[in-house]
């Protein structure tokens, strides 16, 4: 693999006033002297108070988004939420579990961006588990060891009961 040597920019000269303003979606746009401009995509913004669950997150399929029905056991998917300023997100994941010996899911620490996760709880037959997540991109990869209905309850903001309530079914992938 050839990489090209990298080519020096150089900034605006004293004639080419430079201004920063923003464009509708609130990315930075410079406009030099010469009516000329460049708009810098840094990323997507949120509105005031909106959540996204995208269909993918870094890990995978993301069991948030409302696209992702199935998820297959011992396969990498990621819980992936941009929570807007000022706000933040609780997630409960719940699942029925057949054997007390394996948890129902599990995650490498490694792969953890802005969730703090409480204890993982296993009582007799089911497994639950509350992420929390503070404004900004949330994602994480999770594996499911056993298959199953994953219900998902979403807390947004401050709310007391769920926001909103999903299952995603995990299955065993069929070997030929």
């Amino acid at each position: 693999m050839t990489i090209a040597p990298a080519k020096k920019i150089e900034p605006p000269t004293d004639k080419a006033a430079v201004q920063a303003s923003t464009t509708g979606n609130g990315s930075p746009v410079v406009q030099t002297g010469d009516h000329s401009s460049v708009t810098l995509n840094i990323g997507p913004q949120l509105a005031a108070g909106q959540f996204n669950y995208p269909e993918q997150g870094r890990h995978g399929p993301n069991i948030l988004s409302n696209s992702t029905h199935t998820v297959y056991t011992m396969d990498g998917v990621s819980m992936r939420a941009e929570i807007p300023a000022n706000s933040k997100l609780q997630v409960k994941l719940k699942m029925d579990i057949r054997k007390q010996t394996d948890a129902g899911w599990y995650y490498d620490i490694s792969k953890i961006s802005n969730w703090v996760n409480r204890g993982y709880e296993q009582p007799i037959g089911q497994a639950s588990q509350l992420f929390d997540a503070e404004p900004g991109r949330a994602d994480i990869e999770l594996r499911f060891q056993q298959s199953g209905m994953l219900q998902i309850e979403v807390y947004e903001g401050e709310a007391k009961s769920p926001s909103w309530v999903r299952t995603v079914r995990v299955q065993k992938r069929i070997q030929h």
